[in-house]
C-alpha cells in the first residue's frame, strides 16, 4: 500500500487477506483474495463535495486498476470505499 486508510487496511488483514504492492500505482488500499486483486479508492464524501468526490475518485480508481493490470495483474476488481451510500443514486 502507497497511502493506505489505516483502518481498512487493518480490517482486510484481519480477515486474513493479502496486501497487494503498490509499485507505480497510488492506491489507497488493494488486497488479494485467490487470483483477484481488488483496488480501492477511499474517499469522504460530504453534501457538498459528494458528486465532486465520486467523480473523481471513481477516476483514480479506474486509473489504478488499469495500471495494475499491465504490471501483470490479470484479474483486477476496482472499487470505491466511502464512509456512507451516497445521497443520489444514478
Amino acid at each position: 500500500m502507497l497511502r493506505a486508510d489505516t483502518a481498512s487496511a487493518r480490517r482486510v488483514q484481519k480477515c486474513g487477506y493479502w496486501r497487494v504492492p503498490a509499485g507505480a500505482a497510488n492506491f489507497d488500499l488493494a488486497w488479494r483474495v485467490g487470483g483477484t486483486a481488488f483496488v480501492a479508492e477511499v474517499r469522504r464524501l460530504t453534501p457538498t463535495n459528494e458528486a465532486m468526490q465520486l467523480r473523481l475518485g471513481l477516476g483514480q480508481v479506474l486509473d489504478c486498476a488499469e495500471m495494475l493490470r499491465r504490471s501483470g495483474e490479470q484479474n483486477v476488481q476496482p472499487g470505491l470505499v466511502t464512509g456512507h451510500e451516497p445521497a443520489e443514486t444514478r
